[in-house]
């Protein structure tokens, strides 16, 4: 893609094709081994006496061939958190192979280099614990654990049918090991595995029906030592594929799986057998060419150049030169500390999931890759690339495996960062890094120049690397080939690299010559946990930067705005934020997502709660925007404090009245002003009623009087001004209770002594309370013998009362009956008298017999 409009600077570059021709017997189908890399210091060496580096032939045929079809699992991040287990088949020949004996080690030597937790080399080499176990579990950060259900001690060593030179022979056909089938690598595996069937159930290494993580150990010494075709090169392939000229192997199945992809190492290390130098070792072999070999089991692809004309990602990568590092620094100990994966193998792995930068992250803490996979490794995108192309940043310390740094140089240490094009990892995964382009940067006086505009490689058919590193000092030396790594590779303010942006050489600028707007700057020091600053494809404008609000009266509030605005292309993200008690977001606020040009409006509100000058910043979430600030005076305003809420008068009959007072003050600055009401025919304002005035610190009493006319709840709010709060009267009242008495007075008359005579009266409560009494007389001869003592009636209740009156002498008499104190008493009154004395004589008359019809008179 060409950029137009937005061209920050030229991309200056550099191409050094690895050309390789391809041999005539090769067919350009199936796929390609994986080849370790050859001995850095083979390569140093030819190069200081001149010499033209070997290449092997087999990695010519090859290289010429189209990339395998990658797996879907492969190019996803798919972080790989299991027991993985391996089995090793240590084979040898029925004649010694080049350079040594048939067998120099014993099968224990690999129980503990590859599955256990110490081994000790000895020698030069003072590390214990460089095992192939302990290596992915470290770079796993404990995720990866490697084990194996067979030792290779429990098998031994097998005996393949045939000569070490029927598989391979530097007579240009079977070099390296690579020739047809079955006079290759591919036949010695078929019979490595039919060897050891009997002893190794191999279905308990399959998933899906295949086999995995199978290691083939072949005695003697490989050719990455010594880069010449009379030794087999350590490799990852598959007996299921082309062997290069033609023809498949047949299928191998054994305990009901098949036999398809492996890794084949030597016994040894060294250039045991003097060719392209002195001769050296043999060693005890180190873990670095079986870490290298199992990256690809797991997928990862090789990261150096084939051709050996570029380095690809030098000695900081487990897929390249990194494989050969060591500690200490010497070659004895080549192999036995190798470097962890680059950033993008680590990242492939997913053993850590990179920060994506989308604004600005400043004063960033980078920690040790070595130690975290969490918040360690930084990722910007070129923004017009849908994320396929990008830089990934790193801190790589010489700490655990990375000891091996050393090799490098004891200041190898720092910030490292990588320039990633997947694109040409979609189309080349397996062996990216053939074609050498330098991006950003002048190189021999060369610019105006785009990688896009160069013809493809032949290698592979790309312009540029898949995975590069942006080496600091601008001297290209990977891409050239002058090394495999320097100190002045890394960032950091010691090397004065401290910065990595569109000015600096090498520079941000992408592979076709366009602008990214990334950059990372202000590089910390060199060791520990580093830091910089990042800013990302998204860039941010907020505007105004500062808010003024003025003078705002405590209380009262003020309105002001700022528009937070995507300058750049990416997509800007953030959340707005405060934590100020006086200033709030009231619109605009929380998460936000903006394309190149959108924006958002934010509104804040100033409300002061105290006098004086108030700060506030306000958070837009996005570094590059910064804060914006907000500031205002709070000025205090009159405060008015009433020092009741309720006055309850309780209850109060009609006709009657109560007075409660209440305070009104101005407990802030200026003039309180208000006007104390009441709208209520029950209650009235006494005193300090109507309008008032008071100054900081006066104060008004204010005198409410309840006088009832209604009965019933009676409540009232009581106005006070509309800067204060209202004061509730509450208060009940009734009517009175009202007696009355009927009839008031009783007569009697006339009785005759003896006798007796009742008469009654009523009682009623015609008020509106509960009328109380009690009814008594103290009079001789009257006597109340109903609806006497005590009473309690309501409103309208009744009680009737019976009086009886039995006079025990003649005379008038009288009596007062008392109905209680607030009810009139009853007067009785009766005249008592003798009853009249008849004297009948005789008492009886005897007519005797009388004639009917006639009578008799006596």
């Amino acid at each position: 893609m060409r950029c137009s409009g937005w061209v920050l600077g030229c991309a200056v570059c550099l191409l050094a094709f690895a050309v390789v021709q391809a041999d005539s017997h090769t067919e350009a189908v199936g796929s390609i081994p994986s080849f370790m890399p050859l001995d850095p210091d083979i390569i140093d060496r030819m190069k200081e006496r001149g010499e033209e580096i070997p290449i092997s032939r087999t990695e010519a045929r090859f290289a010429s061939q189209g990339g395998r079809s990658v797996n879907a699992l492969s190019r996803t991040p798919d972080k790989l958190t299991e027991t993985v287990k391996a089995i090793v088949i240590l084979i040898e020949f029925t004649d010694n192979p080049p350079g040594g004996p048939t067998i120099r080690y014993s099968p224990t030597v690999f129980d503990d280099m590859l599955f256990g937790t110490t081994y000790v080399r000895g020698g030069a080499d003072p590390t214990t614990d460089r095992t192939l176990k302990n290596f992915y579990n470290e770079i796993s950060y404990g995720e990866v654990d490697i084990i194996t259900l067979n030792l290779p001690s429990s098998v031994g060593w097998v005996t393949a049918p045939n000569s070490y030179t029927y598989y391979c022979d530097n007579d240009g056909t079977h070099d390296n090991g690579f020739g047809p089938y079955p006079r290759n690598v591919q036949r010695l595996v078929m019979e490595a595995v039919m060897a050891a069937d009997p002893y190794v159930d191999f279905s308990q290494y399959a998933s899906g029906g295949k086999v995995q993580n199978l290691f083939i150990v072949h005695s003697g010494s490989g050719a990455e030592w010594n880069g010449y075709e009379t030794l087999i090169w350590s490799h990852a392939w598959s007996i299921d594929t082309n062997d290069g000229w033609g023809t498949t192997p047949p299928d191998l199945y054994v305990d009901g799986v098949q036999i398809t992809n492996y890794s084949m190492e030597p016994e040894c290390g060294g250039n045991t057998t003097g060719e392209g130098g002195s001769t050296s070792g043999p060693w005890l072999p180190a873990v670095g060419v079986y870490a290298h070999e199992f990256g690809h089991v797991l997928g990862l692809p090789d990261e150096y150049d084939y051709g050996s004309q570029s380095s690809g990602t030098g000695r900081y990568s487990l897929m390249a030169g990194g494989s050969w590092n060591r500690s200490p620094n010497i070659s004895e100990c080549s192999g036995n500390s190798p470097a962890h994966p680059s950033a993008w193998g680590i990242m492939q792995l997913g053993f850590a999931t990179p920060v994506e930068v989308l604004g600005c992250l400043p004063d960033t803490d980078i920690p040790p890759i070595e130690t975290t996979g969490s918040d360690a490794i930084f990722k910007l995108i070129n923004p017009s690339s849908s994320g396929q192309e990008y830089w990934l940043v790193e801190n790589r310390q010489q700490i655990g495996f990375d000891e091996g740094l050393i090799r490098i140089s004891p200041n190898a240490h720092g910030v490292l960062i990588y320039h990633v094009d997947e694109d040409v990892m979609d189309r080349n995964y397996w062996r990216p890094n053939e074609a050498e382009c330098v991006s950003g940067g002048t190189y021999r006086g060369e610019d105006n120049c785009d990688c896009s505009s160069l013809p493809p490689n032949p290698s592979n058919g790309e312009k540029w690397y898949g995975i590069s590193i942006e080496q600091a000092d601008g001297s290209y030396d990977l891409e050239l080939g002058n090394n495999s790594g320097d100190s002045q590779d890394f960032y950091n303010s010691i090397t004065g690299y401290a910065a990595f942006n569109e000015s600096t050489i090498p520079n941000c600028t992408s592979y076709d010559d366009c602008g990214t707007y990334i950059s990372v700057e202000n590089i910390s020091g060199s060791t520990g946990t580093m830091s910089a600053d990042f800013y990302g494809p998204a860039d941010c404008l907020a505007a105004p930067s500062t808010l003024d609000f003025g003078t705002v009266a405590v209380g009262g509030f003020a309105d002001d705005s700022f528009t937070i605005t995507n300058t750049a292309l990416g997509t800007l993200a953030g959340t707005v934020s405060e934590t100020c008690s006086d200033f709030n977001v009231i619109s605009g606020g929380g998460s936000y997502s903006l394309n190149a040009g959108q924006s958002v409006t934010v509104t804040v509100r100033f409300a002061p709660t105290s006098s004086g000058p108030h700060s506030c910043a306000i958070e837009t979430g996005s570094p590059c925007c910064g804060d914006v600030s907000c500031s205002g005076v709070g000025e205090d305003p009159p405060l008015c404090s009433v020092d009741t809420e309720e006055i309850d008068f309780g209850f109060m009959f009609i006709g009657e009245n109560a007075d409660a007072p209440f305070t009104i003050t101005n407990t802030g600055g200026g003039t309180l002003t208000g006007t104390v009401s009441a709208s209520d025919p029950n209650y009235s304002i006494v005193s300090g009623g109507g309008p008032y005035s008071l100054g900081a610190g006066q104060s008004v009493v204010v005198t409410v009087r309840f006088e009832p006319v209604i009965p019933g709840d009676n409540n009232c709010m009581i106005e006070t001004g509309t800067d204060c709060e209202n004061v509730s009267c509450v208060g009940m009242s009734d009517y009175p209770a009202a007696c009355s008495v009927s009839p008031t007075n009783l007569d009697f008359g006339e009785v005759d002594i003896g006798s007796t005579l009742y008469k009654t009266f009523t009682i009623t409560n015609i008020g509106g309370s509960t009328l109380t009494g009690t009814v008594s007389e103290s009079c001789d001869h009257y006597s109340i013998t109903g609806g006497g003592g005590s009473y309690s009636l309501g409103a309208d209740e009744s009680k009737l009362v019976t009086v009886r009156y039995a006079p025990a002498s003649a005379g008038i008499h009288q009596c007062t009956i008392e109905t209680g104190t607030d009810c009139a008493d009853v007067s009785c009154t009766g005249d008592g008298d003798y009853a009249p004395d008849c004297d009948v004589n005789p008492t009886s008359l005897d007519f005797g017999e009388v004639m009917l019809g006639a009578y008799a008179d006596l």
